[in-house]
């Protein structure tokens, strides 16, 4: 038996790599080509669209001067980058995944190669095992990791790209440490290491800027250092407990930087505080004020704060629930790529059963058969502990609203791709196996080509809405969210009743989900049935949907029962929660109108103008509220300015020979009221006031 502690041989020439390198690029093209013409999708419009400071050229500058490196700003500021490039064509955005993904299955291919060097090792044989077996390790491991159908939801969801980011920092960082342990002492000189803590400083701060689940990175750098050094627990702590003890303030500092800001932002907004805090302590969560401050600081400092979701899950129960998430979904999903879905539907563990029972003893075997390969390589102990810890922010005590989603199991995955890529390794060597090279092989391509076909399906699942919800409500039947989102892309295609039967459906399988309940009252809209929209809005705002679009919408059903006066309010809530919302700025001038509060509605046609200077429409209301306070210059100037936008307008005609009328101006008022009846001939006002000039 052959004990090799450093480093045993070398991999083979660089020429090898390089062609390893050419075809995982290849390869990974080939298979994330279908995916670049896909479109926004889910929380795009949220993220991307909708997110004014990706169109901010100054982001980085902007983000950093005012404090907002709390909110993943790296992410943001390469969505700035495509904006800049592409606008809003989502191509650009693809491929910056694409090849992001490609880039972290170049950088898992270095550092696995350098872990199989680097990690104690055993080997029979002595010299039997040749160099050009050990090529194949990291080759398989970056293929695996590329291959694995689970990462197309960060891959093919732009808004996921957060995850690919995050593991490109993590891998990156994680490089610059193995190179440093890699490093003999006699070239450790002080430009080579300063080279590598500069890198490694630099990887952790865009990290932790990228994504705050990074934070469990420390650790797995201790982690590597353990494996590698073969030093008990103990005799790790004494020998660096200076260097620990540095290292476990890390997060006391990041909790207590987050703490303090959200108690700055309490004295400025305590009332939208205050209803969070009465919610928490009601449930029994929090019991003062400091303490849901301080709760929220920790969720915050570990990247979980906008996912935060006590009042859907209490945390044993959520703590429960993610052993079975992790071993019977997430493990499943990458070894058994088979029906992923993009709204899985677990149930929530809320007691210890048989199904928790399974989980735990298929995690203890797998620890168990690790333990007993780990005396091949230390990889294999390390690959799983990397998948476990990198989970742990998303899948232990603290609730999301979520309980499973794929695209978090990206930063884990390059665990599963070196424990999956060194059973190749052992499939493929002569005497790792009792197999015959030709079935092997054989095995192995099939292997590869199964899950590049699952890839290169589920990639068309995520091209459209209608595909992606189809998917999903096909696989989760029972859960409202897909029906819901279904509904939508229905809506979006004009597809008016189908998308009514999917947000019925919503509201019947979760009669709390607020926004089912919104866009059912849409719908009913579309459809004239303006009572029943209203009952489903009123719905939507009892289960606390807060939301602008909601009270425009309510406010559009009341002026359609002619309902004004409620209309003007609920206007007027939209345009509190966004001031630069067009629509309820004009509409609220034609509520104005038709109260007969002319002056009213000049100033908010006015606001509406100033937002969107060549809308037709807007000019025409605004002359038709001169016109009527006898303001005929003014009406004028504004009708012409309608008309010149939009030349077909026949009310606009119909209007402005009013004003000529009522100016004197017989001969152009009778020409605009013909103008009118020729665009509309059955248009009956402009023909009744031709008969009453005639008859004069």
């Amino acid at each position: 038996m052959t004990i090799n502690d450093g480093f045993p041989m070398t991999l083979s020439n660089d020429g090898f790599k390089f062609k390893h390198l050419l075809l995982i690029i290849a390869l990974s093209v080939c298979l994330g080509f279908n995916s670049l013409f896909g479109t926004f999708l889910f929380d795009d419009d949220n993220t991307i669209i909708q997110d004014e400071n990706i169109k901010n050229y100054y982001l980085m500058k902007d983000l950093l001067l005012h404090g907002a490196y709390h909110v993943r700003f790296i992410v943001r500021a390469t969505f700035s980058l495509n904006f800049f490039l592409g606008n809003f064509n989502p191509f650009g955005y693809h491929l910056f995944n694409i090849l992001l993904h490609i880039l972290n299955g170049i950088l898992l291919f270095f550092v696995a190669g350098r872990f199989m060097l680097l990690l104690p090792w055993k080997m029979e044989g002595g010299n039997h095992y040749q160099s050009k077996y050990l090529n194949l390790f990291p080759l398989f491991a970056a293929l695996v990791f590329l291959l694995l159908p689970i990462q197309t939801e960060t891959t093919a969801y732009l808004s996921s790209r957060s995850s690919a980011l995050v593991t490109f920092f993590y891998l990156f960082g994680t490089f610059f440490f193995i190179r440093f342990l890699a490093m003999k002492k006699r070239d450790r000189t002080t430009l080579r290491v300063l080279y590598l803590v500069v890198g490694l400083v630099i990887c952790a701060f865009l990290g932790y800027g990228t994504k705050k689940t990074f934070y469990t990175f420390p650790l797995m750098l201790i982690l590597i250092y353990f494996f590698q050094s073969k030093l008990s627990l103990a005799s790790l702590v004494k020998k660096y407990k200076l260097l620990l003890g540095l290292a476990a303030t890390i997060p006391v500092v990041l909790i207590a930087m987050n703490t303090y800001k959200f108690y700055e932002d309490y004295q400025d907004y305590p009332d939208s505080y205050q209803k969070e805090y009465a919610s928490e302590k009601e449930k029994g969560y929090v019991d003062s004020m400091n303490q849901f401050l301080l709760k929220k600081g920790v969720y915050f400092a570990f990247g979980l704060g906008a996912g935060y979701s006590p009042d859907t899950y209490p945390p044993v129960t959520y703590l429960l629930t993610e052993i079975n998430v992790i071993t019977r979904y997430y493990l499943r999903k990458c070894f058994f790529p088979f029906e992923l879905n993009v709204e899985p539907d677990i149930l929530p563990v809320k007691s210890l059963d048989g199904s928790l029972l399974l989980s735990f003893l298929f995690t203890v075997v797998i620890f168990l058969l690790l333990r007993k390969f780990s005396s091949v390589h230390a990889v294999l102990p390390l690959s799983a502990t990397w998948f476990l810890v990198v989970l742990a922010p998303t899948s232990s005590i603290v609730p999301l609203f979520d309980l499973a989603a794929e695209h978090r199991t990206y930063i884990a995955t390059p665990g599963i791709a070196m424990l999956l890529g060194f059973f190749l390794t052992w499939m493929a060597m002569e005497q790792g196996c009792s197999m015959s090279n030709t079935l092997k092989r054989w095995g192995i391509l099939v292997l590869l080509v199964c899950m590049s076909t699952v890839v290169i399906s589920r990639n068309a699942d995520w091209r459209t809405a209608l595909s992606l919800w189809s998917d999903a409500v096909r696989k989760s039947p029972g859960k409202a969210r897909p029906h819901n989102n279904l509904g939508d892309a229905y809506h979006q295609l004009g597809w008016t009743e189908r998308a009514l039967a999917e947000f019925e459906e919503a509201v019947r399988l979760d009669p709390t989900f607020p926004r089912a309940r919104f866009n059912l009252g849409v719908t009913y809209i579309k459809l004239g049935m303006l009572q029943k929209a209203l009952m489903e809005f009123k719905m939507a705002k009892h289960f606390k949907l807060v939301y602008h679009e909601l009270n425009y919408n309510m406010a559009v059903v009341y002026t359609g029962l002619g309902m004004w006066q409620k209309g003007v309010e609920e206007y007027k809530k939209a345009l509190a929660r966004k001031p630069d919302f067009f629509a309820a700025r004009h509409n609220l001038g034609d509520a104005y109108n038709m109260l007969g509060r002319f002056p009213e509605a000049i100033k908010e046609f006015h606001a509406a103008l100033a937002l969107e200077p060549n809308n037709y429409l807007t000019h025409y209301s605004l002359g038709f509220a001169h016109a009527a306070l006898k303001q005929n210059k003014e009406a004028a100037k504004e009708l012409r300015i309608s008309l010149k936008i939009d030349p077909k307008s026949y009310k606009a005609h119909y209007r402005l020979g009013l004003v000529y009328y009522d100016e004197g101006r017989l001969a152009e008022a009778v020409e605009e009221w013909r103008v009118a009846l020729r665009i509309k001939p059955g248009f009956k006002a402009a023909k009744q006031k031709l008969e009453e000039v005639g008859n004069e």
